[in-house]
């Protein structure tokens, strides 16, 4: 019996040491699926989360560009309102500006009849050739007259100086107020970018309907300040410009060909001499400044016709801009303030040119040059201005 039960027991030893191997590797198993299946249960949480978190952070940016972009366009509105009343002032200055040249030129030939015949000899003149003593007072009378008439042009010429000056102030004033409303427009514009970019690192896992949503902020990020007009695309040239010549001679396109190759060192800034009342110094550019036009210059008929259209002649209020600077053709008709030598003269872009490859700022014509005191395109030559488009 004891060898049949030893025998016995030996038989049953592998049937249980199969066993509990085959539990265990089902043990290993059935922990292997765990690991497999809680952990992924896990993670779809989280990425449910992150997909909730998305969405939250996606409202609150959509809610932010909305009143980004109003602000925005409401800021543009108010700066378009205040372009209009810039260019009314601007009107009204250049109309100013005219009486001023038109003042200068008869207080020019009344200086010049004052050179040939001075008050003194005209008084003993008039002493001399007196018939009578009725006559005498004739003549004294006369004299009266003419001297009076003098005093009231140089009055009415200062008249007309102060009223041109203080529309210049409220340009500039103006002026200043909308650079400050674009300056604003230029902080909602990066505030908008910020946060799409924010959104875009936050969310870049984002997908579906988030990415959609993302893809409408950026558009609406990208739609301020790209409100570029057709009129860059569709400006035409005038058939009959007339102006623009072949500088040959400083191997480039060129308005003028009145500056000498090589092209002289401009002419700077002199010190301000208080003849107007300006102090402002926002948007102001400095530049070369070249001339052309009128009867100095050869190389343009006189009269001739821009690239606007416009009359080029002794007298007309116009520049060109190189053609070089992007978006050019946007400027035509914009007034330009000019500063030199303590003027400050207005123009309107009307014309475009190589100008020296774009190393020269403005081409002024005759009537602007002739402001700041120079009497030929030679005259002016080349000099550095200070200049804001309006």
């Amino acid at each position: 019996m004891d060898i049949l039960h030893r025998a016995s027991k030996r038989s049953h030893l592998p049937f249980f040491g199969t066993s509990i191997r085959t539990l265990g590797v089902l043990s290993v198993i059935g922990l292997f699926i765990a690991l497999l299946v809680f952990p992924s249960s896990a993670v779809a949480d989280d990425m449910q989360d992150a997909v909730d978190q998305a969405q939250s952070q996606l409202s609150a940016a959509e809610a932010q560009m909305e009143a980004i972009v109003a602000d925005y366009h409401a800021t543009e509105a108010e700066a378009e309102s205040m372009q209009t009343r810039i260019d009314e002032t601007a009107a009204a200055a250049s109309q100013a500006q005219q009486a001023v040249n038109e003042g200068r030129d008869e207080l020019g030939l009344v200086a010049l009849s004052q050179y040939r015949a001075s008050d003194s000899s005209l008084m003993l003149s008039l002493l001399l050739n007196a018939t009578s003593f009725d006559d005498l007072l004739r003549q004294v009378t006369y004299f009266d007259a003419v001297m009076q008439q003098k005093a009231d042009l140089i009055a009415e010429q200062k008249e007309r100086v102060e009223q041109y000056n203080q529309l210049i102030s409220e340009l500039n004033a103006q002026k200043d107020a909308q650079d400050a409303k674009l300056a604003e427009l230029e902080e909602r514009r990066t505030e908008a970018q910020t946060l799409v970019e924010n959104a875009q690192s936050q969310l870049t896992n984002a997908q579906g309907e988030q990415a959609s949503r993302l893809a409408a902020l950026a558009a609406a990020s990208e739609s301020l300040g790209n409100t570029t007009t057709q009129e860059e695309t569709t400006t035409s040239f005038d058939p009959s410009w007339n102006t623009f010549s072949n500088d040959s001679t400083n191997n480039s396109n060129s308005n003028s060909n009145s500056s000498p190759s090589p092209s002289p060192t401009p002419t700077p800034t002199p010190t301000p001499n208080n003849n107007t009342s300006d102090d402002s110094t926002a948007g102001w550019k400095t530049g070369i400044a070249s001339a052309y036009g009128g009867s100095s210059d050869p190389s343009t008929p006189n009269p001739g016709t821009t690239a606007t259209g416009a009359r080029c002649d002794d007298n007309s209020m116009g520049v060109a801009v190189p053609m070089s600077l992007p978006g050019y053709r946007s400027l035509f008709g914009h007034t330009v303030e000019i500063k030199y030598g303590g003027k400050t003269v207005l123009a309107t872009i009307n014309d475009c040119g190589g100008m020296g490859n774009g190393s020269r700022a403005l081409d002024l014509q005759p009537g602007v040059f002739k402001s700041f005191g120079a009497s030929t395109c030679q005259a002016w030559g080349l000099r550095t201005v200070s200049y804001r488009i309006l």
